[in-house]
């Protein structure tokens, strides 16, 4: 059973650790997106269906193993520490990945929240995703707006980060959870030592990188 932890759950917000507090965080930070989701894209529906869809997407896991190469990444990480984000497709792609007791799963990385269009047209499930996207991106959201989600990425980029003190880690999340946690992990002073195209079960890995001098302060 994977684990469920209440990291910042009161809410309060963490400002990002910067590179002179984590000089000890000499391991490795891996972002990893989950697999291929089971619920499928759909033909044109109306806004209300959209609605259920999204929430159908949201309770469904994976259609999809890991690739090999990401498997064989994995092969050493039985000491390593893993995170998910409560949602069944990243527990289920985490599960493919290490064993469920090393997981912990947390709310704290949840995909970002997506805006629903308040258009009277039936349009394909792909169009409204990128529309409420768009929308979310311009301040727009039903649940969580874009800068709430900005700051809870910015929490748990702190949470991997201190976690990278004591061993690897790896989190297994979401396309734009984890593109907006690696731009505060870079903010920190890590640096990408490579990463794969974007997609499911996408892979980047992070390591500290500390410039002399670099002019950066918190």
């Amino acid at each position: 059973m994977t684990k469920q932890i209440s990291v910042f759950s009161s809410g309060a917000i963490r400002p990002t650790l910067c590179a002179k507090d984590i000089v000890d965080a000499s391991n490795q930070i891996h972002l990893i997106r989950h697999g291929e989701p089971a619920c499928r894209p759909k033909p044109r529906m109306s806004r209300d269906e959209f609605r259920q869809w999204v929430k159908l997407y949201d309770s469904q896991g994976i259609l999809t193993e890991p690739p090999d190469n990401l498997q064989k990444c994995m092969y050493g990480a039985g000491n390593w520490t893993v995170f998910s984000s409560s949602l069944p497709r990243s527990v289920q792609s985490a599960k493919a990945l290490v064993s469920s007791d090393q997981i912990s799963s947390d709310a704290l990385f949840d995909e970002a929240a997506i805006a629903i269009a308040a258009i009277p047209f039936r349009l394909e499930s792909t169009t409204w995703v990128f529309l409420g996207r768009m929308l979310w991106l311009l301040g727009a959201s039903s649940t969580e707006d874009f800068a709430t989600c900005r700051l809870r990425a910015r929490n748990a980029a702190s949470l991997l980060i201190r976690s990278a003190i004591s061993s690897n880690t790896v989190l297994v999340s979401h396309g734009w959870m984890n593109q907006m946690i690696g731009r505060e992990l870079k903010k920190a002073g890590f640096a990408v030592d490579f990463q794969t195209k974007r997609g499911y079960w996408s892979h980047a890995k992070y390591s500290m990188k500390l410039v002399a001098d670099s002019g950066k302060h918190c």
